[in-house]
């Protein structure tokens, strides 16, 4: 990333955080897995001490490095996919029993979208259903959280616990992950996703299709009486509320990264409606926290061409994918915000980790 955009980064986002209780998750599966119960703890550094206190917050780049650094020491192309697999309900803490107190999947589903920020800020799952289809989006707020293991366990923790809530796994109609990239690396991950998931992933912004009359099924057991439900659904509102509020560019951002990666190229009008603001609010506000909308939508158009350009897609590829009509065009714009075209500034990129 240029030098402007990652100032850009710094300038735009507050610094996402995930909970003390996700990462507690981490370090009990790798130690499960007969990781040195030292060397785990020292994975966290600092955080160590703190991983058993559920209101304790730990910087997504530190929660990160961590995962990194305990994949590496075990099967690292599966490590993901297994940490995933390994999700229970249970470990979700007051959340998991928020989804069990829910009628339907489609309920409990909806719930997580609203309180996710209270387990962590990274990778952000938005429900869309859209006629007989619905679609399960993973959405990373932060660069960082696009990385392969990240994208995999939440994939796979969202299959198992919709299993465990539903007492049997959804069937997918398509599964998308954006890092395939025929490598074997990639091939291992691939069949051990097809394998969990009975749908083989296909290359694309991570998601997870199904029919969306699966919303309707029933969660099982039949919930928490109404009275335990309000006092769940109480519980996650003061944790949402004790976290740092959202800038509106913050907001902002995940709303134009959700439609970018449908291919779209969305304008200031586009994003002020799914936020539920005027154009000129929205503006005004963005300025007011030393934003302004194109430099916004620029850093997420960079921050996804990057991405894909780094693990082997084309040009042409990426210009589709960012709503270019042309690929000539992808390649003026990317050098406005790259300093070097797409295919010089890929040569001279580091290999994605």
């Amino acid at each position: 990333m240029t030098q402007y955009a990652a100032g850009m980064t710094q300038r735009a986002f507050r610094s996402p955080t995930v909970s003390a209780g996700l990462a507690h998750g981490l370090q009990q599966y790798a130690v499960a897995i007969g990781q040195s119960p030292a060397q785990v703890l020292a994975a966290f550094g600092r955080h160590a001490r703190y991983l058993s206190e559920p209101d304790y917050r730990i910087p997504c780049a530190d929660y990160d490095r961590a995962f990194v650094q305990l994949a590496a020491q075990g099967d690292e192309a599966l490590f993901g996919l297994q940490f995933g697999a390994a999700s229970r309900l249970a470990d979700l803490g007051v959340l998991g029993f928020v989804l069990l107190s829910s009628a339907t999947l489609g309920e409990a589903l909806r719930a997580y979208q609203q309180y996710q920020r209270a387990l962590g800020e990274t990778l952000q799952l938005d429900l869309q259903v859209q006629g007989a289809q619905a679609r399960l989006n993973l959405l990373p707020v932060d660069p960082s959280a696009a990385q392969p293991h990240r994208i995999e366990a939440m994939v796979a923790a969202v299959h198992v616990l919709i299993a465990e809530l539903c007492g049997r796994a959804l069937t997918w109609q398509a599964v998308y992950l954006p890092h395939l990239d025929g490598s074997a690396l990639s091939a291992r991950r691939t069949q051990a996703a097809a394998r969990l998931l009975g749908c083989a992933p296909q290359v694309g912004a991570a998601a997870l299709v199904f029919a969306a009359t699966a919303l309707d099924q029933a969660v099982r057991p039949s919930g928490a009486d109404a009275s335990l439900a309000a006092a769940l659904h109480a519980h996650m509102q003061r944790r949402l509320q004790a976290l740092p509020s959202e800038g509106v560019a913050t907001r902002a951002g995940a709303a134009l990264r959700r439609r970018i990666k449908h291919c779209e190229q969305p304008s200031l009008g586009d994003i002020a409606s799914d936020l539920a603001m005027s154009p000129r609010a929205l503006q005004a506000q963005l300025q007011a926290e030393g934003q302004s909308f194109r430099a916004l939508a620029d850093l997420i158009r960079q921050e996804t061409a990057e991405f894909f350009l780094r693990r082997g897609a084309t040009t042409r590829e990426v210009a589709t994918l960012l709503g270019f009509s042309e690929e000539a065009a992808f390649s003026r714009a990317f050098k406005r915000w790259a300093g070097l075209p797409p295919d010089t500034w890929r040569r001279q990129a580091a290999p994605a980790q």
